[in-house]
């Protein structure tokens, strides 16, 4: 399955092609709740756009996706440092890199690690990406040493040894922040892989409010609101009243992505999705739903 965009939390990076789908072929597609950039780079990648516009709110997330475009975090040039919990509370709210990629689940609150797992964390982090040994990594992948090249490659390795090790701890725990790293650094290879071409869909980054957003003949607009009794994207929530009501007075077609809508929106996609949830990540079903603010939609 292919991944769009980057690790964040709410991503529709498994979905993404699905709902492509549903929607028209238009002049522009705008990505106006564009979030972690899974819809905006399936529809850049897809050929049926001729732009591409994602937008989204938060001032931190436009300069993390187009460094990663740029190849700021390419492996050839890119040889991340663990951010430990102190470098994570004192740089979050400035820097999108530290606040989405370092943080549980990428909620942009709170440090990925539990203080149990944070030294195993970045003992391992700086052996596979800067060769830096430590003693305390012999329970976990025992006197071995990683022979492999590359980010990529070294974390496989390390994976499979602990594997071997038959290590039951909650170490074990996938290396999330590479494969995170991994996700940008894909991300810049794929849309560069793209450019070249003098029909390239062009791609403009946005930091604003959907409110202002001025319509386009040729749009076709998409909005992955914050879904209402989920978790917060940020510390000052959403306004779904207000957003039900820009949508319904708009003589346009939206589509936006929800569990559950008022019943004045019209439904016309939908698919179960395991999602998983808590410390012990539960996996739950539940239905994703597209749903348009004009009927007849076809």
């Amino acid at each position: 399955m292919a991944k769009f965009g980057i690790s964040y939390m709410g991503s529709k990076s498994g979905i993404a092609a699905d709902l492509i789908k549903q929607m028209p072929t238009g002049k522009r597609f705008v990505d106006l709740f564009g979030g972690g950039f899974a819809m905006s780079h399936c529809a850049f990648l897809s050929g049926r756009f001729q732009e591409v516009y994602y937008n989204d709110i938060n001032p931190l997330l436009v300069p993390l996706i187009q460094d990663a475009i740029d190849g700021k975090y390419s492996y050839d040039v890119f040889k991340p440092d663990f951010i430990t919990r102190e470098e994570f509370f004192e740089k979050k709210d400035t820097c999108g890199y530290v606040k989405y990629i370092w943080s549980f689940g990428n909620n942009g609150r709170s440090y990925a690690f539990g203080k149990d797992r944070e030294i195993f964390q970045k003992d391992a982090h700086d052996y596979i990406v800067h060769e830096k040994w430590s003693h305390s990594l012999e329970p976990f992948i025992g006197n071995n040493t990683l022979c492999s090249k590359g980010i990529e490659n070294r974390t496989k390795e390390f994976y499979s040894l602990m594997r071997k090790q038959k290590t039951k701890r909650r170490e074990l725990q996938r290396l999330q922040i590479l494969s995170r790293i991994s996700r940008l650094n894909s991300l810049g290879e794929l849309m560069r892989k793209k450019q070249p071409s003098d029909n390239s869909t062009k791609l403009t980054l946005s930091t604003g409010s959907y409110l202002d957003y001025e319509y386009q003949e040729g749009d076709v607009i998409y909005c992955d609101i914050p879904y209402e009794g989920t978790a917060k994207y940020s510390e000052g929530g959403f306004n779904h009243k207000e957003f039900y009501e820009w949508a319904l007075t708009c003589d346009f077609p939206i589509h936006i992505s929800s569990y559950e809508l008022p019943k004045d929106f019209f439904c016309i996609y939908e698919k179960q999705k395991r999602v998983m949830s808590g410390i012990a990540k539960t996996a739950n079903n539940k239905t994703e739903r597209l749903y348009v603010n004009i009927g007849d939609q076809g």
